[in-house]
């Protein structure tokens, strides 16, 4: 009991009762406003935090388009074998004359293809982190051929007695080599599929963004090629073959693939992105019917990003 105080009064009680509610109510509030300013704070982190996720994992396609050089030529081979008998000029067939019975022929050059080529593509990407940018990617490639080039052309003829019945060789091959004009023709289709990486460096207080990257793949060969010669081997006692030969290739096969490169983003505001940018492209050496080849190619490219939302 307090002196001078009367509990019993009904006005203190109640101002008892009073400060008792309201110390209560102020420790629930100040209780409420830390669990309001935990729960602010966390939201703020969670908001931040799916900020920075939804800038990562960004979007975008791009497609570009350009110049491709063709590095490195394609290397032919054709030959063929030929069984028949050939008279010399006044003689006819018989068991006791030596005629040509066998002739073969072998060509081997280096096609170069133009360096007018072009390419086309197409990327789906996404902004991984720090800068890293991950894209899966189809591209095109086109290259022409059109040349005339001179080759030695080796023959074998094989000499021998014929009958009725068959042919019987009586000697070594007798080896011949011709210098022929060959004419050529064509186009080299590359189909790539890429998986690709590349790296954004970020400049403060600027729109350029300079990248560089690279990636693998898988790349079709398609190869549409014409090849025409004649020329005549010549042997003993005037005797002659005259070899002609119009073939063609159209065929594809498929290689392992490759790129690298580097460029520079101006970026257009909200919107697209313009870049500029030079890439390597490689293939591995694939046989393609007679032909061995790769379709190695500088390309210097622009393109367009667009940000998907």
């Amino acid at each position: 009991m307090l002196p001078g105080v009367n509990i019993d009064s009904p006005n203190l009680l109640a101002a008892v009762l009073f400060f008792k509610v309201s110390a209560v109510e102020l420790s629930v509030w100040g209780a409420n406003m830390r669990l309001h300013q935990t729960l602010c704070t966390g939201a703020a982190v969670i908001a931040l935090s799916a900020a920075s996720v939804a800038e990562a994992g960004g979007y975008y396609v791009s497609v570009f388009g350009g110049l491709a050089t063709f590095e490195g030529e394609a290397e032919i081979f054709v030959s063929n074998n030929t069984y028949y008998a050939i008279v010399y000029p006044g003689q006819t067939y018989s068991s006791t004359t030596t005629h040509i019975v066998s002739a073969s022929y072998s060509a081997g050059w280096e096609s170069d293809f133009d360096d007018g080529g072009w390419a086309i593509g197409a990327a789906l990407g996404r902004d991984v982190a720090n800068g890293v940018r991950a894209e899966l990617e189809l591209a095109f490639r086109g290259f022409d051929v059109d040349e005339r080039v001179s080759v030695d052309v080796y023959g074998d003829l094989y000499f021998g007695r014929v009958s009725h019945t068959g042919y019987q060789i009586a000697s070594s091959p007798t080896n011949l080599t011709t210098s022929v004009q060959i004419d050529t023709d064509g186009d080299l289709s590359v189909w790539s599929l890429m998986a690709n990486f590349w790296y954004d460096f970020s400049l403060p207080n600027t729109a350029i963004k300079p990248f560089v990257g690279g990636g693998i793949g898988a790349a079709n060969l398609a190869l549409d090629y014409n090849v025409r010669f004649a020329t005549t081997f010549h042997a003993y006692y005037s005797s002659s073959v005259y070899v002609s030969v119009n073939t063609g290739i159209s065929e594809s096969a498929w290689a392992f693939a490759y790129q690298f490169g580097a460029g520079i983003g101006f970026n257009l505001g909200n919107g697209p992105t313009l870049s500029a940018q030079y890439r390597y492209f490689g293939t591995t050496d694939v046989d393609i019917g007679p032909a061995e080849i790769g379709a190695d190619s500088h390309n210097f490219l622009v393109g367009l990003t667009f940000p998907l939302q």
